[in-house]
């Protein structure tokens, strides 16, 4: 590889790591509020769910009351999973942004690609 194309491949690396260490930033303080959320909606549980079986349409309110507390509880602790999910892609990319290059041109045309562990990509759809 010329010394000129070797410089633009490292140019690329850093502009890459510097993505992802963005992103891990955000990524970080979503998870860090999805947690948070989390933890707010299951030690609220008990306190907006209550149980009252004394009549029939009372047990049914309270099976419905029931279910959209669990309804929450299933949704906030998936958007937790999800954000975990991303901040432990992107340490992965962190230590290993990708492994190898592709060379294609076809009908004339060259194009890059880039083979990593996981995707990624810029507000602008680079990379």
């Amino acid at each position: 590889m010329e010394e000129k194309e070797w410089q633009i491949e490292s140019d690329r690396l850093n502009r890459v790591v510097d993505e992802i260490e963005t992103q891990l930033v955000g990524a970080q303080a979503d998870y860090e509020q999805a947690h948070a959320e989390t933890f707010a909606v299951e030690s609220n549980y008990g306190a907006n769910t209550s149980i009252n079986t004394i009549e029939e349409d009372d047990t049914m309110e309270t099976n419905a009351e029931i279910q959209q507390q669990r309804n929450i509880v299933a949704r906030v602790t998936e958007t937790e999973q999800i954000m975990e999910k991303i901040v432990t892609t992107l340490h992965t990319l962190e230590a290993s942004p990708y492994f190898g290059r592709v060379d294609i041109i076809e009908d004339g045309d060259p194009e890059t690609l880039y083979i990593g562990l996981a995707s990624l990509q810029d507000s602008d759809n680079d990379f």
